[in-house]
């Protein structure tokens, strides 16, 4: 095992997102999109089921 090294630095690591979490991070708009989309003329239960199932 290799011991942390402290610097006493208060700075946190530099994360970066990976492929997937940049993926569905891009489902979740487009989902929000979609959404809004349906939305616009007025929320029909339809529209609300069709969306749900989607």
């Amino acid at each position: 095992m290799e011991a942390k090294e402290s610097t006493g630095s208060a700075a946190p690591a530099e994360r970066h997102a990976g492929w997937n979490e940049l993926f569905f991070d891009l489902v979740v708009v487009a989902g929000a999109g979609q959404l809004a989309r349906l939305l616009h003329d007025g929320p029909q239960p339809a529209d609300l089921a069709l969306y749900a199932v989607v």
